[in-house]
């Protein structure tokens, strides 16, 4: 099993493509909206040709059926802020147990002109309720989408991770990332308590959140090693400032972008946290830099008790 269990999943008809009312500008026009304003992020433009702009929310969960506000909110956060590529955690559903019109390329094909998405949930039990806590997506539209060359997901099924790969000239490779570490146990249908059930079952000794960061360190690492720029989008459920996590992070030369960028007196990006200690997080390897980026105010892009983070970089 490769580290973290990443198994490459060819590209198929679940890849929507279809027409959208999305509009394109060439122009630096400002885009409207509350952001942490002061040193927690720069103002936000429509972005230039060479830019990638990249956001990332745990969103809370998408509905059960279509056609619901929580699902147009989604869409329209998406939307309005000009994103290539979008991270999501919490998905929240065993898309097995919904009918292929409202599995997620399905149900999002008419948000833009141009589709990729790379998503994992639990596979690893049998199918109990569609409301199923976890998983991750990500979405990549319009202009980015002609450089995806590889997807990927949790080849253990546990719907921990997924990632899209894309290329660059030159060459040069960029692997992004979204993945959700549990939370600590409080639950039995919680993610932790879905993983741990999992472990145990294969007889690994292990708690769910050290099995999450010992894989995610490997599998990292395998892919700089290949030559892979890497992005991180993770709600870690730590402290992206100081933690376990943090740290292993940092000895593989990764670097949260938006805290390098703006300094570590930022707000939390959780509502209920009172400590000023963001969860989530934006992690770069060497060689890329963020030309601008920083945190949304809370629901001003998608509701949720999560923010949204946002970085703009170069990637030819």
């Amino acid at each position: 099993m490769t580290p973290l269990g990443l198994l490459a999943m060819v590209n198929n008809n679940m890849d929507a493509v279809s027409e959208s009312s999305r509009d394109s500008e060439d122009s630096r026009d400002l885009l409207t909206g509350d952001l942490h304003t002061g040193s927690f992020s720069d103002s936000i433009y429509v972005i230039t040709n060479n830019t990638l702009r990249i956001g990332f929310q745990n969103v809370g969960g998408f509905p059960t059926q279509t056609g619901k506000i929580k699902e147009d909110n989604i869409r329209l956060g998406v939307q309005k802020w000009d994103f290539d590529v979008f991270g999501m955690v919490e998905v929240n559903l065993d898309w097995r147990l919904l009918q292929e019109k409202e599995r997620l390329p399905t149900r999002t094909q008419e948000w833009c002109e141009q589709q990729h998405v790379s998503w994992a949930h639990n596979r690893n039990s049998p199918p109990r309720q569609i409301r199923q806590y976890g998983g991750t997506a990500i979405f990549t539209v319009d202009k980015a989408v002609h450089r995806v060359i590889e997807k990927a997901i949790d080849e253990s099924l546990l719907g921990r991770c997924s990632w899209t790969r894309f290329k660059g000239k030159r060459g040069q490779t960029l692997r992004i990332f979204t993945a959700y570490r549990p939370n600590l146990p409080h639950g039995p249908y919680k993610v932790y308590a879905q993983q741990n059930a999992f472990f145990h079952s294969i007889l690994r000794d292990i708690c769910p959140r050290q099995a999450f960061q010992v894989g995610l360190i490997a599998a990292i690492t395998l892919y700089m090693e290949l030559g892979d720029h890497d992005i991180l989008l993770i709600d870690g459920n730590s402290n992206m400032k100081n933690s376990d996590l943090c740290t292993q992070l940092h000895q593989l030369s990764l670097c949260e972008v938006i805290l390098e960028e703006h300094g570590l007196q930022g707000p939390a990006t959780h509502k209920r946290n009172a400590t000023s200690s963001p969860i989530d997080g934006i992690w770069m390897s060497p060689g890329l830099k963020i030309e601008k980026g920083g945190y949304f105010a809370y629901d001003k892009v998608i509701p949720s008790d999560h923010g949204c983070l946002w970085a703009d970089i170069t990637f030819m």
